[in-house]
């Protein structure tokens, strides 16, 4: 029996607010974004927390959310484009909510597949062998700095290249790890030899860097590599 093909992209973004005040309402915000085979966005949803402390009765949260659901026990007020929170338990307990959204995302993301030189789409790979490769390209039009992690089964996969990125492996799945720091474009390739391909959840995550990058790129690059491998273990 062919096995499918299993690709979900997951595009994760991380937006985080962060201050040294006292009495304050917070909120960290995490988009989760599914992708079709080529990096085009399917449903984007977002999870949001709001933390802290202060006297106010309610939080106004502002945004084109749809299908607002708590992810704790309580009822927000929902008044067009404002969702307003009542504070009252927020001593005892974070509020989580989720919702999804339609807003135009500030990364772009392209992938293509090859298979023994010729352009294949990533839903057509299911089951087929050859030499595959594929071609990941990354437009950045805000201040992110991004990591594609993509694992492969070693019991499927062999000869495995990888342009601009780097590698661990745990058990029978090496995971192929590309950081593209928030300058420019990036791009990133990997080959390999398959025998009935099959790929497994390819995550991708995105976070807000405010650190100044003009010097010690390099080290800074490394020290990310190295986060990666680390996570892995």
């Amino acid at each position: 029996m062919k096995k499918l093909l299993s690709i979900l992209i997951i595009l994760c973004l991380i937006l985080s607010t962060f201050s040294l005040g006292f009495a304050e309402i917070l909120k960290d915000e995490t988009i989760y974004v599914n992708l079709d085979h080529n990096g085009n966005e399917k449903e984007i949803r977002v999870v949001n927390r709001i933390y802290g402390e202060n006297q106010d009765q309610y939080y106004i949260d502002y945004g084109e959310y749809k299908n607002i659901k708590p992810l704790v026990n309580i009822k927000p007020i929902i008044e067009k484009d404002k969702v307003k929170w009542p504070l009252e338990n927020l001593e005892v307990e974070d509020i989580y909510y989720e919702a999804s959204i339609d807003k135009k995302l500030p990364i772009k993301i392209d992938m293509k597949y090859f298979l023994d030189g010729k352009e294949i789409l990533g839903d057509e790979l299911a089951g087929k062998s050859g030499n595959l490769k594929i071609n990941i390209s990354i437009e950045n039009e805000s201040n992110l700095t991004t990591q594609i992690q993509i694992p492969l089964n070693l019991d499927i996969f062999s000869n495995i290249k990888v342009e601009n990125g780097t590698i661990s492996v745990v058990g029978k799945t090496m995971t192929v790890v590309f950081t593209h720091l928030p300058i420019g474009n990036g791009r990133f390739s990997l080959e390999a030899k398959g025998k009935n391909i099959e790929l497994e959840s390819i995550f991708i995550s995105s976070t807000n860097s405010k650190m100044p990058l003009s010097e010690g790129l390099e080290d800074f690059s490394l020290g990310i590599d190295e986060m990666a491998e680390a996570f892995n273990e």
